[in-house]
């Protein structure tokens, strides 16, 4: 070793107040002295000198103004180091207890909030420079210690994360902009449609479905169920599911798989189909394929010996019904797609849970009956730049949908999409929403809102640690560890919260212990007010004695370069001795750098005496010497070491965080479930809801009721009344009893058919959507927009409510609105809700009353099966030519009105009555629409001989009119066909018109 670096190496160690004894072994161990071949690369360094002029920026103005820039920062360091204080007390560490006697005996130092290489590489763009991140791989021995398990007052965590958040947008208002565009491309992320993959198949009559959610990394399994054509089911399952794929067998029947061929317009993007083998349907194989799944995201063994492959067949056992055949066969067709295709990132399907799910737990509303009702309406985004994203309208979802989380609007979604016949988990959800709307709990309940607003989406972010993590994931992480320990904290202060179902839930998965140990993992780690400044994720002092060692030296260079410069000024010409500068680029080592001369053009201009030239650049040429050439096989790329180990560090950091993965997924799940609970809380005190009563008996009882949306859209609702009961349509003398247990003598007087008649805008629409509005709002788990309300359960909603046109159809309105008629004839039960509104009115008049009947008939004829119907019609004739029999257990409903006789006038009382009306007063309704007056003078005229069955009259008085008028249309004909170059037609025209006007 020369002088120069013995020199050198001294003044270092004694800035730093390091042995050399210890320098000499961590420079042993970290850094490997690079040959002298790597810096004769000439062409190399060449295309690097060009990309630096490219980008026309001096390096000497790069060093002033980051030299500038480290004086600036040293408040902050300061700040940030009280921060770190703080943050400690909230999670104390298991890793500065471990590493305390290391901390004790390093010498405390001050990191610049930029180091020079990479300001020097952000301001010349040269990715050339640093190698990328992601291509660093490395596993260090990493210990770590037992925890504190001591959990501290909400209002001081409250406190001191906030202060941290602050911190960290104060003292980076640059990189804080920066830091906020990802944020928005997280919400915009959280709304792009998840990735999920479908396998579904029909075989003998039976229906086996299951999926993979990409984004969460579940299995969901469907047990088997009876289809048959036109497989209502498989639209079903393809509107709640929304894949992106669907897999199906290449042998199933042609009907089944146009089905899944046809594109629904009710699904906001195009799916993809891939036809499969059959072979890959096999029941053996797929349970083999199940077996050899990685469960629960933790490392698999390609050899799985017998004895596990018992313990996994008895743990899938407990979980699915094996006796599900088309459903496992789906799952294995699922699993080797996903294999095959390698979209978890590898041959092995990663596997973070396995669900069954059964259609007879939910109440089955398809597609229609979600768009006639409203509860879904998707409108474009009014922002211009963002019209391929939609946003929700008007509709039952977005009045109630309050959610702060990602997770918890896409399980309040699922919710809408499948409301459960449990009456167990109905009640626990009614009864966590009387709780919060408790005067004693108000407090409680915005607490928890405000802790929810700062949970990100955690598998998201999971899924992220398979390729790389930004500093905002890592942000998220421990925001979500504080703030499901500050939820517990709320909980167990609540009063009255131990027969809380949630409360119960969050008791036994939030884990403090664990919680903690992720905060103070990821606290004690990352230096994230370093991170956000320099754009990679930092690590904090402390943690590796190598890496500290390593940035200490690091900072020292400014001065020892210094030193270096003035040292060199002396042996080399007086003309360059007070422009040369040394210079670290990373990746390039140390460069002498003097300015080029106008009069530098050939390759000998560019030669000084003991230095070696390496490029230039539009205003400077870089050297090197001996000595730069000693610095660098002594000191190596440091900055590139550095960055090495601490994405070493970081790796460690993954592999412990990545041990938590089940209690995260599991928080994130009762997070979510809280956040659809406070958001059905919001609702139900906002809009003045009430609890419903769910019973097991067939029934509607609805006191006061009111339509959700419509009435956000008027001054004053008039509410209604509903009474109804299910299978109590026509039956024989022995069957006058009820055979159902679960129905009190009181309701069999209940019928289960309801006629509503009544003037055009007097509210038929409105009432029937909102009882079917209510009973769906009641197997969600809310409460509902009446007085009081007792609903049975209901297994399926129908309606043939709106027509939903579209060109992709090759029918007409007429022909969808049988099509849904027919699913409902098909499917409904005695349980199901059925919707009607003006039924037959796409066709003839009598064709249209003639099907109404027949429906009402037949649905009435299904005696003890006959379901809830409630219907709307102008087909006054049924009634008063008896063509429906009086005899029927039909109730006749109207809803009210008030006539003026001397003006002709109605006014709407929106209020359902006992009996039936005789007119729709159509005509009225067109003058309020502004129609003519001759028009509807002529339409009350006519409507009044067709109401009497009397012939309409001609419309001349006399036969001179009737003359008169056959002889101005002779005339036109004659006079159409005139030919007027020839004179004799002219003059036999002039004949006819003078004989007939005689």
């Amino acid at each position: 070793m020369s002088t120069t670096c013995k020199r050198t190496k001294k003044r270092l160690l004694q800035s730093n107040n390091i042995q050399e004894s210890d320098y000499k072994q961590s420079s042993r161990e970290s850094f490997q002295p690079e040959t002298d071949d790597e810096y004769n690369d000439i062409a190399s360094k060449e295309d690097i000198a060009d990309s630096i002029q490219f980008n026309s920026m001096e390096v000497e103005e790069v060093e002033t103004l980051n030299i500038r820039y480290r004086s600036k920062t040293k408040s902050h360091d300061t700040q940030s180091k009280s921060i770190s204080s703080k943050l400690n007390d909230i999670f104390q560490s298991p890793f500065m207890s471990i590493n305390s006697s290391y901390a004790a005996s390093s010498s405390s130092y001050t990191r610049s909030s930029t180091p020079q290489p990479q300001t020097i590489t952000e301001n010349h763009d040269t990715t050339s420079f640093c190698s990328p991140v992601d291509s660093r791989h490395s596993t260090p021995s990493w210990p770590v210690g037992p925890n504190s398990n001591d959990f501290i007052g909400s209002e001081q965590r409250e406190f001191k994360q906030a202060k941290i958040i602050k911190s960290c947008r104060k003292n980076n208002v640059n990189h804080c902009e920066e830091q906020s565009q990802p944020t928005q491309n997280d919400e915009e992320t959280d709304q792009e449609v998840e990735k999920v993959i479908m396998a579904i198949n029909h075989k003998q009559r039976k229906l086996g479905c299951a999926y993979y959610n990409l984004e969460t990394c579940k299995l969901y399994l469907m047990e088997d169920m009876e289809e048959s054509p036109p497989y209502d089911l498989v639209n079903l399952l393809r509107y709640q599911i929304l894949p992106s794929v669907i897999i199906t067998n290449s042998c199933a029947d042609d009907d089944f798989i146009e089905v899944l061929k046809a594109q629904d317009d009710s699904i906001p993007f195009e799916t993809e189909l891939v036809i499969r083998p059959s072979s890959e349907f096999l029941y053996v194989s797929a349970k083999t394929k199940l077996l050899s799944i990685r469960l629960g995201l933790q490392n698999h063994v390609n050899s799985i010996i017998e004895s596990d492959k018992r313990e996994m067949y008895l743990k899938l056992s407990s979980i699915l019904n094996m006796e599900s055949v088309e459903t496992i066969c789906c799952a294995g067709a699922l699993i080797g797609y996903i294999s095959r295709t390698e979209l978890t990132g590898g041959l092995q399907v990663e596997v973070a849970g396995i669900e069954q799910f059964s259609l007879k737990r939910f109440l089955h509303i398809n597609a229609d009956a979600l768009c006639s009702l409203q509860i879904f309406e998707d409108e474009s985004h009014p922002n211009m730049h963002m019209q391929a994203k939609s946003k929700e309208g008007l509709s039952l979802f977005g009045i109630l949908n309050n959610t702060r989380t990602s997770l918890g609007k896409k399980m309040f979604k699922q919710w809408f999409l499948r409301p459960t016949l449990d009456l167990t988990v109905i009640g626990e959800r009614q009864h966590t929403i009387e709780h919060f709307l408790k005067p004693g709990n108000l407090e409680y309940a915005e607490q928890l809102v405000s802790c929810l607003k700062n949970i990100k989406n955690i598998p998201r972010i999971i899924h992220n640690m398979k390729r790389n993590m930004k500093v905002k994931d890592w942000q998220s992480l421990l925001q979500f560890a504080f703030y499901c320990l500050k939820i517990r904290n709320i909980v167990r202060e609540s009063n009255q919260s131990e027969n809380i179902p949630i409360f119960t839930k969050i008791r036994e998965t939030f884990v403090v212990s664990d919680l903690k140990n992720i905060g103070s993992y990821i606290n004690d780690v990352v230096d994230f007010d370093e991170s956000v400044e320099e754009n990679r994720i930092v690590i904090k002092p402390h943690i590796d004695e190598k890496l500290d060692y390593m940035k200490r030296t690091y900072d020292g260079l400014n001065e020892l370069l210094s030193d270096i410069a003035r040292e060199i000024s002396t042996n080399i010409p007086t003309e360059f001795s007070s422009t040369l500068n040394v210079i670290y680029f990373p990746q390039l080592g140390y460069l002498i750098t003097v300015p080029l001369k106008p009069e530098w053009k050939e390759e000998e201009d560019f030669k000084i005496d003991g230095l070696y030239y390496q490029f230039s650049t539009a205003t400077t040429v870089y050297y090197k010497n001996d000595k730069m050439k000693e610095l660098d096989a002594f000191f190596g790329d440091i900055h590139g070491l550095i960055v090495d180990r601490e994405i070493e560090i970081m790796q460690k950091l993954q592999e412990h965080i990545l041990e938590y993965v089940p209690l995260l997924l599991e928080s994130t799940e009762v997070c979510a479930e809280l956040d659809c609970l406070l958001s059905l809380t919001e609702c139900a005190r906002k809009y003045k809801y009430c609890r419903p009563r769910v019973v097991n008996e067939n029934v509607l009882e609805i006191e006061k009721g009111r339509h959700p949306l419509q009435e956000l859209c008027v001054d004053v609702f008039v509410a209604n009344d509903t009474k109804i009961a299910g299978g109590n349509g026509i039956t024989s003398e022995n069957d006058n009893m009820t055979d159902d247990p679960t129905t009190s003598s009181e309701k069999v007087a209940y019928k289960s058919v309801m006629l509503l008649s009544g003037a055009n805008f007097s509210g038929k629409s409105v009432y029937l959507k909102q009882v079917a509005l209510i009973t769906y709002m009641a197997h969600i788990g809310s409460f509902v927009p009446a007085d009081s309300a007792t609903i049975g359960l209901t297994d399926k909603i129908f309606t043939r409510v709106q027509t939903r046109e579209t060109v992709s159809k090759i029918q007409s309105a007429f022909m969808i609105d049988l099509q849904q008629i027919s699913i409902a004839l098909r499917n409904s039960t005695s349980r199901s809700l059925l919707i009607f509104d003006e039924f037959g009115k796409g066709t003839g008049s009598t064709d249209g009353a003639g099907l109404f009947c027949g429906v009402v008939e037949y649905l009435l004829n299904l005696g003890r099966d006959c379901p809830k119907v409630i219907a709307a019609t102008h087909f006054h004739e049924i009634f008063e030519n008896n063509i429906l029999s009086q005899t029927l257990p039909i109730t006749l409903n109207t809803m009210e009105i008030m006539k003026e006789d001397e003006q002709e006038e109605l006014t709407f009382l929106y209020r359902l009555m006992p009996g039936r009306s005789t007119s729709s007063w159509g005509t009225f309704c067109a003058a309020l629409a502004g129609v003519p007056s001759p028009v509807i003078k002529r339409a009350s005229h006519l409507s009044q001989l067709f109401a009497r069955y009397e012939s309409i009259p001609s419309p001349f008085d006399d036969d001179r009119e009737r003359r008169a008028y056959a002889t101005r249309e002779e005339v036109a004909r004659k006079f159409v066909k005139l030919d007027f170059e020839e004179d004799e037609d002219l003059e036999i025209f002039f004949e006819l018109v003078d004989e007939l006007t005689r």
